[in-house]
């Protein structure tokens, strides 16, 4: 017998190195996974303040709209008072509301359709 043999101890050495390789190959998946999953959460974050901001926007616009009626209907100016509760010249809801560290929701959304 002139053919090539390998002791057993080589055996369960490249047994247990072929489990190690495994381990560590099933970790990257997992860590590529988990960062992956964290992307789409912050994505997803994003887009629920973006979303909770749109509704704030149109309730106040719906409340300013109807305060315009009211004055215009009732001429008594509580109802002008109410559109610039803040004491500023114009209403609420042309302010600019930062959204995810300052931006704005329009450049917010652009950003995050682009993948920024």
């Amino acid at each position: 017998m002139s053919g090539f043999s390998i002791r057993l101890t080589h055996k369960v050495m490249a047994i247990g190195l072929f489990g190690l390789v495994g381990l560590v190959v099933f970790g990257a998946i997992y860590e590529i996974g988990s960062l992956s999953q964290d992307a789409s959460r912050t994505v997803a974050n994003r887009a629920r303040a973006i979303a909770d901001l749109n509704k704030q926007l149109t309730i106040e616009m719906l409340e300013a709209r109807r305060n315009e009626k009211n004055f215009q209907q009732r001429r008594n100016e509580s109802y002008a008072k109410a559109c610039r509760a803040d004491g500023t010249d114009q209403p609420r809801f042309r302010r600019g509301r930062a959204v995810d560290g300052g931006r704005r929701p329009e450049r917010a959304v652009r950003q995050d359709q682009a993948g920024a």
